[in-house]
């Protein structure tokens, strides 16, 4: 159960150099948002995209290893890999949801 999983079991699960990646673009939404608040949304933007992408990634070689067992795979394997990639989309997301947060509290009034 994803509930009962602590939080660096997650990101080993979401792969690591998507996970660091991802948290390096976090990093950055919130340094920007001190130093060049323009770029706080498009760098959210960059980060949902390379989320999407690697989880595009990990369904290729999802599905290839599918293919490379003629079908004869358990079904926990293959939601296994559907897990790790949902943390990644998820992390994506909520990175994303945070920049569009900073950006909009940061957006001066009319």
């Amino acid at each position: 159960m994803v509930l009962s999983t602590s939080i660096s079991q997650l990101f080993f699960l979401g792969g690591p150099f998507q996970m660091i990646l991802l948290t390096i673009l976090l990093a950055t939404v919130f340094f920007a948002a001190w130093k060049a608040p323009r770029w706080v949304d498009d760098i959210g933007g960059i980060a949902l995209g390379f989320s999407v992408l690697f989880s595009a990634f990990n369904f290729a070689r999802a599905a290839g290893v599918v293919i490379e067992c003629n079908g004869e795979i358990h079904p926990s394997v293959v939601w296994g890999g559907l897990r790790c990639t949902a943390i990644l989309l998820a992390y994506g997301l909520i990175i994303f949801i945070i920049s569009r947060l900073i950006h909009m509290i940061q957006k001066p009034r009319i």
